[in-house]
């Protein structure tokens, strides 16, 4: 099957997702699925297991012998990409069979899209086209994390291509959050490509000149970083649109690497590390809401001067009713006014399509095609009239679908705007919290959470391990269970608000293992449940 951000296969459950774990997560995403305390047995086992490279040499050159073994070993799993393999990525020998297939099919996914085009490789989200993609079927949402994962090929012209693309062929990586530049580093410190970083630096300058114009906000009387849950590619989130630590993070990362790449060419990044500082800042003084231990959403932030929407298809339990019309409630529309159920200004288009699914009684919306949309709900539609001052689309409210696993369940008491107080950090926990941890990748000039701070961050890892927090059956849920607001929207295709999304796990993944390089004999912390040893630096 196919869901929003799920274009790759997990094991198990044939459930397709675009997350490419990086090589060593890989290894133990089947494990995690079942239950965080296998997680963190296999984890700590399992990273110490020894890697195999093979060599670069093709399965013709290699010995009869070794011909004879690779066939035998991995010819199951990597069917007819067993060559392409043997040529580019780290070969595993473990124990544990699940992990293998995991391992090597995961490969094999990863090969389905990395894709020729005229503006040269890329690498897609969906195999099939999907209206929602910009050129050459990409999508920005998850391309640093695509990097993250590719970096372990050895045919740099993949990711040299698709790196380039987004800046100079085309690409637009301004249409969701993005972290380019910091994988792009990431990759650097792995196959020592100098010249190809040195060329990118330029890019990337330019690139961070925009994040200012583009997500500045005001919460109160202090900036940070604003993004719509949809352009942070997590739709319907309980938190919804504003100050978020997610691209705060990003935008962090993007800074550091900035300076990171600046020194290591001996060129100049104006002003990076003051604007990394700046960020960090905002993750760590803002975002940070010790009632519930947790970084956490800003909603209701002013100033707001968010992106261009992308290209904004039929919500999920919605289809496309009429253009530049809004629907009347009463018949006639005498003068254009009409009664609705809301009517007003509002952050995005999901925010107005999510008013609308919030509202039993809500069967049309009507968006502007405007940075900050006029929106409209109603229940009937009697009649119509023109829609001035911009264009508009208007939807209709596809029926309202069962849940098929508890049809008795009690009416939710989820309120949303108790939740999403303006310019105050909610009080819900979500997945989304731990990505500041992505960007603290154990070195001291490249960690947004350092390492003398855990004790005082660290405590929000006991919720993946809390059944009422978000450990569940089948991997970890976006959001905290105990909260009533925990899956409120179950009728929108990829909702934020519920089950595990193996691309979010996969990001959590790599926090857990940045946590666990990150490093001193004499310090160590316990996050939720493992205890982390830094590891003794060498006296020079």
């Amino acid at each position: 099957s196919l869901c929003y951000y799920c274009s790759y296969s997990v094991y198990v459950f044939t459930v397709t997702s675009h997350d490419l774990l990086f090589y060593c997560s890989s290894i133990i995403v089947t494990v995690f699925l079942f239950s965080y305390l296998s997680l963190v047995l296999h984890f700590s086992f399992f990273f110490f297991l020894m890697i195999r490279r093979p060599p670069r040499s093709t399965l013709s050159s290699s010995s009869a012998a070794s011909d004879v073994y690779k066939r035998q070993a991995y010819q199951g799993h990597l069917g007819p990409d067993l060559q392409w393999a043997t040529d580019n990525v780290p070969f595993i020998d473990v124990s544990d069979p699940d992990i293998l297939t995991a391992y090597y099919y995961r490969w094999r996914s990863f090969k389905k899209h990395i894709i020729q085009t005229p503006d040269g490789w890329v690498i897609t989200e969906f195999l099939p086209k999907v209206g929602w993609a910009g050129k050459d079927d990409t999508i920005p949402a998850a391309a640093g994390h695509h990097i993250m994962e590719g970096r372990w090929i050895h045919d740099e012209r993949y990711l040299n291509d698709y790196i380039t693309f987004w800046y100079r062929r085309g690409g637009d990586p301004f249409r969701y959050t993005n972290w380019i530049g910091w994988s792009a580093w990431q990759r650097y410190k792995l196959n020592g490509n100098l010249t190809f970083i040195a060329a990118l630096l330029p890019d990337l300058i330019k690139a961070y000149t925009e994040y200012p114009k583009r997500y500045a906000a005001l919460a109160g009387d202090r900036q940070c970083w604003w993004q719509s849950a949809g352009a942070d590619a997590m739709e319907v989130s309980i938190s919804g649109d504003g100050c978020r630590p997610t691209i705060a993070s990003a935008i962090w990362g993007e800074a550091t690497a900035l300076s990171l790449i600046a020194a290591a060419t001996n060129q100049t990044a104006p002003n990076a590390t003051q604007a990394a500082a700046f960020s960090k800042s905002v993750v760590l003084d803002m975002h940070w809401n010790p009632n519930i231990s947790s970084f956490a959403v800003i909603p209701g932030v002013s100033n707001i001067r968010p992106p261009p929407p992308p290209p904004f298809p039929p919500p999920a339990g919605f289809t496309k009713f009429d253009e530049n019309l809004f629907c009347c409630d009463q018949a006639p529309c005498v003068g254009g006014h009409s009664s609705f159920l809301f009517q007003g200004a509002v952050s995005s288009p999901e925010q107005c399509a999510t008013l609308c699914l919030n509202n039993s009684k809500c069967n049309f919306v009507t968006v502007s095609h405007q940075p900050r949309p006029y929106c409209m709900n109603a229940e009937y539609c009697n009649t119509t009239n023109p829609f001035a001052g911009a264009a508009a689309t208007t939807f209709k409210r596809n029926p309202r679908p069962q849940r098929a696993w508890d049809p008795n369940a009690p009416p939710s008491s989820c309120a949303l705007e108790a939740i999403r107080v303006p310019n105050k950090t909610v009080d819900t926990r979500e997945l989304l919290a731990f990505l500041p941890w992505y960007f603290s990748d154990g070195e001291d000039s490249a960690q947004l959470i350092p390492g003398d701070a855990y004790a005082t961050y660290g405590g929000m890892f006991q919720q993946l391990s809390d059944p009422q927090g978000y450990s569940a059956k089948w991997g970890l849920t976006t959001a905290e269970r105990r909260s009533p607001c925990y899956n409120y929207s179950w009728d929108h295709g990829d909702t934020w608000n519920q089950n595990s999304w193996p691309y979010e796990t996969a990001r959590l993944l790599t926090c857990l293992l940045y946590t666990s390089d990150a490093a001193d004999e004499e310090d160590s912390v316990d996050l939720g449940g493992r205890r982390i040893i830094k590891k003794k630096k060498k006296e020079k």
